[in-house]
C-alpha cells in the first residue's frame, strides 16, 4: 500500500517519531517507545525498531494499520501527550475506555474510570439524573449500559443499574428503530421492560399515598364527603396525564397537570427518585445491591 497517499494527522504526526500508525486514511507518527509505555499490548505489538525486508516501511520508520476508530487512537495519543482536557466530554470518557480496555493501557484506563465514577449513580443518596439531559438521552444510556458491560467492573453496577431505570422511563419503543437500540442484546432488553413494567405501580403507590394523606388532613376542617370527592378527582386527573406518559417524560407531564397540587408534590418525589429508588432500583434490573 503506498502510505505517501494518506493525510498526515495536524497533531500527532511528528518526523523524529519511529512509528507510523495507520489508522483508516490517517497516519500518525510517533516515537515508539512512548508508545509502548503506554500499553504491555503495543509494548509486544511494536518491537520493530527497524524495519525489516519486507515489512511496511514510510521514510525509515515502521508502519502499522490498526483497525479502531479514528478518535479512539487520536484519544490514545491526547493522552500519551498531555493534550486531555480538564472536563471531558462522556464521548472522550467512551473512547478511553474502550481503546484502553483493548490494549491494557493501564494509565488511561485509570484516568478513564476516575472520570466515569463521577456520573450520577444508583448508589448516591440522591441520584441526580433528572438534573442532567445526558440521563433524558436514549443514546446515551444505552452507550452508557454497554460501556459497563464491557468493562464489567462490580463498582460500576450503580451506574448501569441507573441508566437502566433512565431510560426505562423515557418514552421508547422494544422495537426502536434508532441503530443504538439493535446493538443491545436480548438480555438487556429484558431487564429494561422488566424494569419499566415495575414503575407505574409505584408511581400508583405513591399517589395513593398523597392523596391519602391530604384527604385524611383536609377533613379534619373542611366537609369529608366533599374533600373526599375532590381528592378523588384529583386523583384521576393525574393518572389521566401519568398512565400515557409512563414510558416518557412524565415528570414534564404531571407539571401541566390540572390537578397543581398533588402532581407538584408528585413530581418532586419522582425527581428524587421515586422516594424510594435508591435500593429498590437495583432490585428491578437484577443487580445486587451492597
Amino acid at each position: 500500500m503506498d502510505y505517501n497517499t494518506l493525510t498526515k494527522d495536524p497533531d500527532y504526526y511528528f518526523p523524529d517519531g519511529n512509528i507510523c500508525i495507520a489508522v483508516d486514511q490517517v497516519l500518525f507518527r510517533v516515537t515508539q517507545s512512548a508508545l509502548a509505555r503506554q500499553s504491555t499490548i503495543f509494548c509486544d505489538m511494536l518491537k520493530l525498531s527497524e524495519p525489516t525486508d519486507g515489512s511496511e516501511s514510510l521514510e525509515g520508520a515502521a508502519v502499522v494499520r490498526l483497525s479502531d476508530g479514528l478518535d479512539e487512537i487520536r484519544t490514545l495519543f491526547m493522552f500519551m501527550h498531555g493534550d486531555i482536557p480538564l472536563k471531558p466530554s462522556f464521548d472522550m470518557i467512551d473512547r478511553a475506555l474502550r481503546i484502553s480496555h483493548k490494549y491494557e493501557a493501564n494509565r488511561l484506563y485509570a484516568w478513564g474510570l476516575s472520570h466515569l465514577r463521577g456520573y450520577p449513580n444508583a448508589n448516591s443518596e440522591r441520584p441526580a439524573y433528572f438534573g442532567k439531559k445526558e440521563y433524558m438521552d436514549p443514546d446515551f444510556l444505552a452507550r452508557l449500559i454497554q460501556l459497563t458491560q464491557l468493562l464489567d467492573r462490580r463498582e460500576l453496577d450503580g451506574h448501569a443499574a441507573l441508566a437502566y431505570y433512565s431510560l426505562s422511563t423515557i418514552n421508547w419503543k422494544l422495537h426502536d428503530p434508532k441503530p443504538i437500540f439493535h446493538q443491545l442484546d436480548a438480555e438487556t432488553i429484558s431487564r429494561l421492560a422488566s424494569g419499566r413494567s415495575n414503575i407505574l405501580p409505584r408511581c400508583l403507590n405513591i399517589i395513593n399515598g398523597i392523596v391519602k394523606h391530604r384527604c385524611m388532613t383536609e377533613a379534619t376542617t373542611k366537609r369529608p364527603a366533599r374533600e373526599e370527592e375532590r381528592c378523588q378527582a384529583e386523583k384521576d386527573a393525574v393518572l389521566d396525564v401519568l398512565v400515557p406518559n409512563v414510558g416518557g417524560d412524565f415528570v414534564t407531564a404531571l407539571s401541566r397537570c390540572p390537578a397543581t397540587g398533588t402532581c407538584r408534590l408528585l413530581a418532586s418525589l419522582i425527581m428524587k427518585g421515586l422516594a424510594d429508588i435508591h435500593g429498590s432500583i437495583f432490585a428491578d434490573f437484577g443487580f445486587s445491591h451492597t
